[in-house]
């Protein structure tokens, strides 16, 4: 399913959604808590990926593939890019070549339009997966953000970013495993969650790293004409918790002093008497 020309309330998406993108919506495994005898959504029936020209592959895997983002049919043939590689042949060649590389696992997954399971409720954590940081950066004088992990050596693996609604995120690694993907679309305020992972040819989730939490807070602007009236600030949740304990412990500090100053005043005003 193709959504065109439609904004995405802020809380469900992860970043902010404009009427210039497309995005493709694929079925996924949904996932629900009945343990406190209140059904619970863990996960949602569907991700999400980003999809401009609308032919069922995702920008992320037509860059890698050396396809056109921006058009359904890369090799003008008359078939899709997206059916030419579910069918074995080179979306960049127009005389029937086959495809000289066969797809990997996860990317016959997607190609074949199974069911994909999450990260969030799913998999077994592999100590090779795994999300590093996120960086706040610009592109093009335009918010962006720079996640850096590592995964199985020279491999396509998905990258999935959560607010309520996980946005599906592909990469490609190095010869040591190593991967470095840029977002370049706005996330929306709050805490994300991230991780990065493959599945099988049946969209089972077969290797994942463990959650990488993190928040983005909008920077407050001393003026409008200030740059920093559009920066966001990326901390970790390691971060964040130690701030939570510095001026936890700073406001305790003070109320006990607060506590100490009103007992001396107090036998003050009695030895006076």
């Amino acid at each position: 399913a193709i959504i065109q020309e439609t904004k995405l309330p802020d809380e469900t998406f992860p970043i902010l959604t404009d009427t210039s993108r497309r995005i493709l919506i694929r079925p996924s495994q949904r996932t629900i808590d009945i343990s406190s005898k209140v059904v619970t959504d863990i996960t949602t029936p569907y991700v999400i990926f980003f999809d401009d020209d609308g032919d069922e592959v995702p920008n992320d895997l037509e860059k890698l593939y050396g396809t056109d983002p921006e058009r359904v049919d890369s090799d003008s043939d008359g078939f899709t890019d997206a059916t030419e590689l579910r069918n074995g042949f080179d979306p960049l060649q127009s005389d029937g070549a086959k495809l000289t590389i066969a797809l990997s696992p996860t990317e016959r997954a997607l190609a074949d339009k199974v069911t994909i399971e999450q990260p969030l409720a799913k998999g077994e954590v592999d100590p090779a997966f795994k999300v590093l940081k996120v960086e706040s950066a610009k592109k093009s004088e335009k918010p962006a953000y720079t996640l850096t992990g590592t995964a199985t050596p020279d491999s396509i693996v998905f990258i999935f970013l959560y607010s309520e609604m996980p946005l599906v995120l592909a990469v490609q690694t190095d010869e040591f495993g190593n991967w470095v993907y840029t977002l370049d679309s706005d996330l929306v305020d709050g805490k994300h969650v991230a991780y990065v992972s493959v599945t099988d040819e049946t969209g089972k989730i077969t290797k994942k790293s463990e959650p990488f939490s993190f928040f983005v807070r909008r920077a407050q602007a001393v003026s409008p004409t200030s740059f920093l009236a559009d920066e966001a600030v990326v901390t970790s949740q390691t971060d964040s918790f130690v701030r939570y304990y510095i001026f936890g412990g700073i406001g305790i500090a003070f109320a006990g002093f607060i506590i100490f100053l009103a007992y001396i005043l107090r036998k003050n005003r009695h030895a006076a008497q």
